[in-house]
């Protein structure tokens, strides 16, 4: 039914938060809508000449068009730069996508007034002329959903009729106190986000982050790995033969996301970057290829595609915004390229998500989920399924402190499988004695004053590297006067050898600080000390070789420009490969088991040596 135009008096831009102003629309006059006192908007998203609506009190309805640069929501479409539309009365207007509602309305009579929240706008008004408004921090508001339905919002626009000034009521203070901070922090978080879709590096680019335009951070994370959790590969292949071969894992994931997006989730995903074809090529032809291709450092270091430049961060980025595209949800993708402690289980990119990744909101973990495929499921965890490569995924989410699903359990609903867990387990490392003598009998007990020789001798050190050898030197034996004897300083046997002659030749003590996992690297030492009839101790540490690999990413993470020379997975598992078990029969003197009694400086230090830094 047509309107006539004498019975339309007034056109409204209704505020649907009581702390922003209405705004009057007259009749074929032109008015800019945007941040500053018209509205008592003071988000910086929001530009002061955001969009500019004419008003046809004729037609009952209203062109709007889009002036600032971050795009403005008309029911639910997006109005981008100098775009405009033509909408009739009760259309939706947000000026910022989500974010600050109005509503066009054609009242029949004048408007009830809004004091203070409520402006007439006469023709010769123009933004050039509104002078520019302070405001408070108390005039912050908030962008969460709640705002169209909370207690202070309904209470607010049932006692702003006739012309009454909305009061400071204890009932609308109470409904705003709880969440006033976070809602402030974000505000600040909305008001510093990009205008575009954006794409960041940190670390010297050992973390990728993409930040889709708009995304808003929040107190609930659903987090999720990528690879066979949200995209397998087209191809069938375990790993994918190009940046095109990718497909949607299971056709539920993308409605689960889409839930969880409009439950006030803020999905991210955590990958690991990781040359995978490498280690393959590793695995089945480094001995014929070990003297003719120089990829030792490639593959003992764990390096990924992209800092290798073996794989084209362009192009990598394009397929991870084509995914996104393809699941129809905004997502943040945080991507390691490197080791170290931003590769999963570790929580390096995790740790930079809570810092700076969700601009300052606190994240509540009871609230918060993790899904991945590196769950520790062994073979036939389902028929035909093979046991899952590592568990970094569960032990990442064990660090964090999230609840963990494996894809299965969480797209498809299964129950959940069987998984095992590493063997070393360094929450329940447990303080114990120093060292005990084991040969000759009786055993024997040894603490920092007892283990210590009054005269000339040589300790032999015998344990996997990162077994906590050398720590063990600095804390107990070179304070006490013990010469300190190391093939990473040195650089061979010969000088080691070399150098415990001089030391023995002077009637001083000796430690050797090395691996010496065979007969004959301990023969050496053993030799010498004979010659000045000096007493030859082995000390053999009790650490297996799975608390060597995670004590050799510690010290790794806390001491990463203290390299020790070769120390990685290949040498550790060398170690074990060549042992044989030190006996009296070799010439020592003695043999001591020294137990691993880790020493922290800080309580910080404690926490990270008691998470889980090894895959599986």
């Amino acid at each position: 039914m047509s309107i006539k135009t004498e019975e339309i008096k007034q056109c409204l831009l209704r505020s649907r938060n009581y702390k922003f102003r209405d705004v009057v629309l007259p009749d074929q006059i032109p008015v800019i809508v945007g941040r500053g006192p018209q509205t008592k908007i003071r988000d910086r998203k929001c530009s002061k000449n955001q969009v500019q609506i004419v008003a046809n009190y004729e037609t009952n309805k209203a062109v709007i068009q889009q002036m600032g640069p971050n795009p403005s929501e008309i029911d639910h479409k997006l109005l981008f730069l100098e775009e405009e539309i033509e909408v009739p009365d009760g259309t939706s207007v947000n000026l910022l996508e989500g974010d600050l509602k109005f509503t066009l309305e054609f009242l029949d009579s004048e408007p009830k007034v809004r004091n203070k929240h409520h402006l007439k706008i006469s023709p010769d008004v123009t933004p050039k002329k509104l002078k520019t408004d302070s405001f408070s921090e108390d005039n912050s508001i908030s962008v969460s959903k709640q705002e169209d339905s909370s207690p202070s919002t309904s209470y607010a626009e049932t006692n702003c009729t006739n012309g009454a000034e909305i009061k400071n009521s204890d009932e609308v203070k109470g409904a705003q106190s709880e969440q006033e901070s976070v809602q402030k922090t974000i505000m600040k978080a909305f008001n510093s986000l990009s205008t575009k879709d954006c794409w960041e590096e940190y670390d010297h680019s050992k973390i990728l982050i993409f930040t889709p335009v708009g995304l808003m951070p929040q107190e609930k994370v659903a987090a999720f790995d990528l690879d066979h959790t949200i995209i397998c590969t087209q191809s069938g292949k375990v790993f994918p033969t190009s940046t095109d071969d990718w497909k949607i894992m299971y056709a539920e994931i993308p409605g689960k996301l889409k839930k969880l997006h409009a439950e006030s989730y803020k999905i991210v995903i955590f990958k690991i970057y990781f040359f995978f074809f490498f280690f393959f090529f590793f695995f089945f032809f480094f001995f014929f290829f070990f003297f003719f291709l120089k990829i030792k450092k490639i593959l003992f270091t764990n390096q990924k595609g992209i800092s290798r430049g073996r794989t084209s961060a362009p192009d990598f980025k394009k397929k991870v915004q084509r995914i996104i595209q393809k699941l129809g949800v905004p997502i943040q993708v945080m991507v390691s390229t490197g080791s170290g402690k931003y590769r999963k289980p570790n929580t390096g990119m995790w740790d930079y998500f809570i810092q700076k990744g969700n601009h300052g909101v606190p994240v509540n973990l009871e609230s918060c989920i993790y899904v991945g495929d590196a769950a520790g499921r062994p073979d036939n965890w389902a028929p035909k399924k093979k046991k899952d490569f590592s568990c970094a995924d569960r032990l990442f989410a064990l660090n964090v402190g999230l609840k963990f699903y494996t894809p299965e359990e969480f797209f498809l609903s299964q129950k959940p499988a069987s998984y095992k867990m590493p063997v070393f387990d360094p929450r329940n490392l447990k303080t114990t004695t120093l060292a005990i003598k084991t040969e000759p009998p009786p055993k024997e007990e040894l603490n920092a004053d007892n283990i210590i020789s009054p005269s000339s001798e040589v300790i032999v050190f015998v344990g996997f590297p990162a077994a906590g050898k050398t720590h063990f030197a600095r804390t107990y034996l070179i304070p006490k006067g013990y010469i300190h004897i190391n093939r990473d300083t040195l650089g061979s046997w010969q000088k080691c050898v070399s150098e415990c002659l001089k030391a023995l030749s002077k009637g001083q003590k000796v430690v050797i600080d090395n691996t010496n996992p065979d007969i004959e690297s301990r023969s050496r030492y053993i030799q010498e000390a004979k010659k000045f009839n000096a007493p030859c101790r082995c000390f053999l540490f009790d650490c297996s070789l799975e608390q060597s690999k995670h004590n050799n990413v510690f010290r790794e993470l806390q001491n990463p420009d203290e390299k020790h020379v070769g120390v990685n997975d290949m040498v550790i598992n060398g170690y074990k490969s060549k042992y044989k078990e030190p006996s009296m029969r070799e010439g020592f003197t003695q043999l001591v088991k020294v137990n691993f009694v880790p020493k922290f400086k800080s309580k910080h230090e404690e926490k990270l040596f008691r998470r889980f830094l090894i895959e599986k």
